[in-house]
């Protein structure tokens, strides 16, 4: 029984993912974002300064696999990895890691990482790495996300 279960869950990884599947992943990672890092950075009382989403790729010739990524970077906060924490955990993230290089968040099958530290720091949220066909997706330039920045506050210049 326990073979069956490794074998479905290696078939499973192995399965290719084509383009419709990988943009469901970003918009997933995308509107998480959006809902998420503007929340976290309230929490922690930070501005998000610049946000970004990119793919990441990974794997060898007959494994490439791809990522999305949201990154935000935070200012004006002086946040220490329990605040960090707790304010994942109040958003619904089970907390898998929290410690001084990091802090680790899953919730729905996506990842949120943010390491403390000097402001600004970066937080992200992370998909999946989906299995593709090399070439099938473009690692290329940052897509700006437009989430709320300090800018963006009633009564700023």
């Amino acid at each position: 029984m326990g073979a069956i279960a490794v074998a479905m869950a290696l078939g499973g990884c192995s399965r290719m993912h084509g383009e419709v599947e990988l943009e469901v992943s970003r918009s997933e990672v995308v509107e998480t974002a959006r809902a998420d890092l503007p929340a976290l950075a309230g929490a922690l009382d930070a501005e998000i300064e610049e946000s970004w989403g990119t793919w990441s790729a990974g794997g060898a010739k007959n494994n490439f696999q791809v990522s999305y990524r949201a990154t935000a970077r935070l200012v004006d906060t002086s946040a220490t990895s329990n605040d960090i924490a707790e304010a994942l955990d109040a958003l619904g993230y089970d907390v898998i890691q929290d410690n001084e290089a990091a802090v680790v968040g899953m919730r729905d099958g996506l990842k949120i990482i943010s390491s403390p530290g000097d402001a600004p720091f970066r937080v992200s949220v992370v998909g999946p790495y989906l299995r593709t066909e090399t070439g099938t997706v473009s690692t290329g330039p940052r897509e700006d996300l437009d989430l709320p920045t300090d800018e963006d506050s009633p009564g700023s210049t």
